[in-house]
């Protein structure tokens, strides 16, 4: 039996890795051959297509849309998150191997007469939910590196100049774009700190365009990457912010997807995809946006920089204690991707605050297991003794999935309490310290562009400590229930 896979993530290439050691183990102790094709920002390390072919099933492990899906539209495909493929490689395996069963026995004609129920029959087509998160995991994976550009750009710019105008004031209501306008005298004034700072400033504006153009893409391919790009920058320029852009970027992926299926005369067929569809979808869509999609954006925008601004004491520990606790709750899953898409959302319009968090108590389940690994091995495996240290350095990054290795040896729940109490204290102090992240990525190792980078330290170390002592304590009662050997 040879199964071919194909690992895709948008919020970091360690992810996508992982989830191709895990199915790539799995099936090695099963007996069964199996191709990993890793899709990400590093890249794509291609599947000879003679191998595909002579397949019996596919595997997408992703949490974007897979590029190339045409490749493998002959199997049998079982499609599942990268958090899925992390933690229970062998299940899906089975589960595709299942369906190619069921294939054989269609083909065969077995089943003409007792066909497969819908949970049972295989199909390569996604469902609604799994095809919209994929769709807008795909946009945030491509905006993600011009947030970073943009968070990085300011931060350090005023370090030279702490003259430079708050960028909440500058990503908001259009003001960015008066500045890149009149880029020279604002360079005049400022020299080096205004060249940096604009650079930020580009960034940032283009991330709302980026963010739209690839959610567009991932619905309907190029004729869609032009609308999206239009509409995503009226979105920006309008201030529409995050929001603005994910639902511009449906539009734009529609509106390509219904004028391509058109059936337009022969001999304008040639011209759809390049320029038929992209004139009248940007057309569309940059109406939509401009008329009805923007002038709400943005004073939702507003009106939520205005309420994290203003947050009183129990508000800020309220808020934090929920993000923190969400980050932790699944390891990567999608609770976690709802707090991150949340701080993403909040970082686009001016506030930094729910960033900080996300940032600070994401980096927590990982290396606080890690540590209590270390402290105490008699509790652990030698598996998890063996991932300690990558788990801590590696998790330090924000790789909440590299928490996963400690919850496989038959203390998962206990596993889980301690990360969620270790990261909810730290978002709930991250939160009432005012610490702040320009930075939509990194972890410990870009807490130097935070605002107030001592008080991200010190919120990061108590609850990792937390997690550490509930950990250990966890495991320490009751029988022991470690389901793998002990060094």
């Amino acid at each position: 039996m040879k199964i071919v896979a194909v690992t895709s993530c948008p919020t970091g290439i360690a992810h996508t890795y992982m989830a191709a050691e895990a199915l790539e183990s799995a099936a090695s102790e099963m007996g069964i051959e199996i191709y990993v094709e890793t899709q990400g920002s590093a890249g794509i390390s291609p599947i000879d297509d003679e191998i595909i072919a002579s397949a019996d099933a596919a595997i997408f492990a992703a949490d974007i849309g897979v590029r190339g899906r045409d490749r493998f539209e002959h199997l049998p495909i079982y499609e599942v998150g990268v958090k899925l493929a992390i933690n229970q490689p062998v299940e899906v395996i089975n589960e595709a191997l299942a369906r190619v069963d069921v294939k054989k026995e269609v083909l065969s004609g077995a089943l003409e007469s007792n066909p497969p129920s819908p949970s049972d029959r295989s199909s390569n087509k996604r469902s609604v939910t799994t095809s919209i998160r994929q769709w807008l995991m795909t946009g945030m994976s491509y905006a993600i590196p011009s947030i970073a550009v943009g968070g990085a750009a300011t931060t350090v710019s005023t370090w030279f100049d702490h003259r430079l105008p708050p960028l909440t004031t500058s990503i908001s209501g259009g003001f960015a774009f008066e500045l890149i306008q009149n880029s020279h005298s604002f360079i005049g004034t400022y020299h080096l700190a205004g060249s940096i700072y604009l650079i930020g400033l580009i960034a940032m504006a283009l991330a709302i365009p980026i963010l739209s153009a690839f959610t567009a893409y991932a619905i309907s391919d190029r004729p869609a990457l032009i609308p999206g790009l239009i509409g995503g920058f009226s979105a920006s320029y309008l201030g529409g912010g995050y929001l603005a852009g994910i639902v511009v970027g449906l539009v734009a992926g529609f509106s390509a997807r219904w004028i391509g299926e058109v059936r337009f005369p022969v001999v304008l067929r040639s011209i759809v995809p390049t320029t038929i569809t992209p004139i009248f979808a940007s057309v569309l869509t940059a109406g939509v946006s401009i008329y009805v999609i923007s002038p709400p954006a943005r004073a939702l925008n507003h009106h939520l920089v205005r309420i994290f601004s203003n947050l009183n004491g129990f508000e800020s520990l309220a808020i934090g204690l929920a993000i923190g606790a969400m980050m932790a709750a699944d390891l990567g899953g999608p609770i976690n991707k709802v707090a991150y898409s949340v701080g993403i959302l909040l970082l686009l319009s001016g506030s930094y605050l729910v960033m900080g968090a996300v940032i600070a108590s994401g980096v927590v389940p990982p290396m606080g297991l890690a540590i209590a690994a270390l402290v105490t091995p008699k509790r652990f495996t030698v598996e998890e003794k063996k991932a300690a240290p990558l788990s801590l350095l590696v998790g330090a990054s924000l790789v909440s999935e590299k928490a996963i290795p400690f919850t496989r040896s038959g203390y998962r729940k206990e596993m889980i309490i301690a990360a969620v109490a270790g990261a909810s204290v730290t978002g709930a102090t991250s939160m009432a310290l005012g610490v702040t992240s320009p930075m939509p990525h990194g972890g410990f190792f870009v807490f130097y562009l935070f605002g107030k980078p001592q008080y991200y330290a010190l919120s990061v170390a108590i609850g990792t400590v937390i997690t550490a002592c509930v950990a250990i304590l966890l495991r320490s009662i009751g029988p022991d229930r470690l389901v793998s050997s002990k060094a």
